[in-house]
């Protein structure tokens, strides 16, 4: 292996999300309400598959930079999903406990489905990450495209080339709008808290999504620094050397990028996990009642428990 540090932390990564994919499975063919799942599984699968090709990377080296490629995309599509995959827990959480979502409301009968569709928040929402991740993509193949070209004086002030200026101006706003998706999310969240307090609703999954707001505020705020600051950048030849790129630059990307998702992964599984309950231990919402339906349940509703029980 020639990049051994960069090796090693690709293989703990992908051991990690190899792990986390055989629960995800798990809770797929044994918890019910499984559409939620498919959000959380699917950014799984492709930061496993960014793994393997940093470990790739990591192997080949400069012989291959193919593997640096597809880690890097893989890399990009995995934060996008892991976006995403927020507003499917926010959904799972108001359909399964509170009956219905503001943010993607059931169609009514007779209307058109994709017309309907247009109408849902949830859907200008992951829309509007579309052109993010368009620009990120074109500016990354912009830099790229710049500096294979540009002269060693160059290499020390990429910002001296208008092609890589540009795309990095384009990777900025895509990372800008990334982080306003994450706040907007994260927003949504707040509504959805006060929205079910007001119900008498059970909000420990709500806590647990709440805490991977840190997790990924981190990882927004690193990906618009990495753009706006060649130090960080994995475009720039300069960030690296003989054994790779260098250990500044590594240590800043694991740390800040690639284990906030790996944190909040693992915060929301558990939020999934609750979710995805049995309906006797976690009772969806009552709508004749006008409130969660087990927030306080009796002993016959319990089949024998007795007492009160805290949702």
């Amino acid at each position: 292996m020639k990049d051994q540090r960069q090796g090693a932390a690709a293989l703990v990564f992908l051991v990690f999300y190899a792990c986390a994919l055989a629960f995800i499975f798990y809770c797929l063919f044994t918890r019910r309400a499984k559409r939620y799942i498919f959000g959380v599984m699917i950014f799984a699968m492709i930061r496993l598959g960014a793994n393997i090709a940093a470990l790739g990377w990591a192997i080949n080296l400069y012989d291959n930079f193919d593997w640096l490629i597809a880690s890097l995309i893989l890399g990009a599509e995995g934060y996008f999903a892991l976006i995403i995959t927020i507003l499917f827990c926010i959904v799972g959480y108001e359909k399964e406990t509170l009956g219905s979502s503001i943010f993607y409301p059931d169609i009514p009968k007779g209307r058109n489905k994709c017309l309907h569709r247009m109408t849902h928040i949830s859907f200008w929402f992951e829309w509007s990450l579309v052109p993010a991740n368009v620009l990120l993509i074109v500016g990354g193949s912009m830099i790229s495209g710049g500096l294979a070209r540009a002269t060693l004086e160059e290499l020390y002030d990429p910002a001296s080339i208008p092609r890589v200026k540009t795309g990095q101006n384009l990777r900025i706003i895509g990372q800008v709008l990334f982080l306003c998706a994450i706040i907007a999310g994260y927003a949504a969240l707040v509504y959805v808290i006060r929205r079910a307090g007001a119900r008498g609703a059970a909000r420990q999954p709500l806590w647990w999504m709440a805490a991977t707001a840190p997790f990924l505020l981190l990882r927004g705020s690193y990906g618009v620094l990495s753009s706006a600051d060649w130090h960080y950048s994995y475009y720039l030849p300069t960030n690296y050397g003989a054994n790779g790129l260098n250990q500044s630059e590594l240590i800043a990307e694991y740390l800040m990028a690639v284990t906030p998702e790996a944190i909040a992964l693992i915060l929301l599984l558990r939020t999934i996990w609750l979710i995805t309950m049995p309906k006797h231990l976690f009772v969806p919402y009552d709508k004749r009642a006008g409130n969660l339906d087990g927030a306080e349940m009796t002993g016959k509703a319990q089949a024998g428990d007795g007492g009160k029980v805290t949702v």
